[in-house]
């Protein structure tokens, strides 16, 4: 049962699918400004984010299960992060091209965070096609 939990946890369940790795573009909305973004958070986040304690790194804007949301992801000390205001926060799921969670401490570029963040939903959107409805932007202004 432990291994099961772990294959799930990891995303090594998905690797063990056939699959093919492809290059795939993704149209990004205008990059927001950092002052736009921090509107999306609570007070607390908001405050993190003024003193340089997390990252933001991008916003997706849409319908994930059907609700309209706003979802900010960003960096901290202990890794990647979702912020939104239906979920609260919870740990983002950054996927790599094998089809496995990325589970290193190692910080990436924005791009490449935003790349496995995105694919990370369009792996939930070919179990249930249509659960996220997203448009992706980057978070203008700090650390770039």
């Amino acid at each position: 049962m432990l291994d099961d939990f772990f294959k799930i946890h990891t995303g090594e369940v998905n690797a063990e699918r056939r699959h093919l790795t492809v290059a795939l573009y993704m149209p990004l909305a205008e990059e927001i400004p950092f002052e736009q973004a921090l509107s999306q958070l609570d007070e607390d986040h908001r405050t993190r984010a003024k003193t340089g304690k997390i990252d933001l790194i991008a916003v997706a804007h849409g319908s994930a299960f059907g609700i309209q949301q706003t979802l900010v992801l960003y960096k901290d000390r202990q890794g990647y992060w979702v912020y939104g205001s239906e979920d609260g926060v919870e740990l983002a799921v950054l996927m790599d091209g094998d089809g496995r969670r990325y589970l290193s401490g190692r910080k990436l570029d924005r791009k490449e965070a935003m790349r496995r963040w995105m694919a990370g939903f369009l792996n939930w959107n070919c179990e249930s096609p249509g659960m996220y409805r997203l448009s992706y932007a980057f978070v203008g202004g700090r650390d770039q």
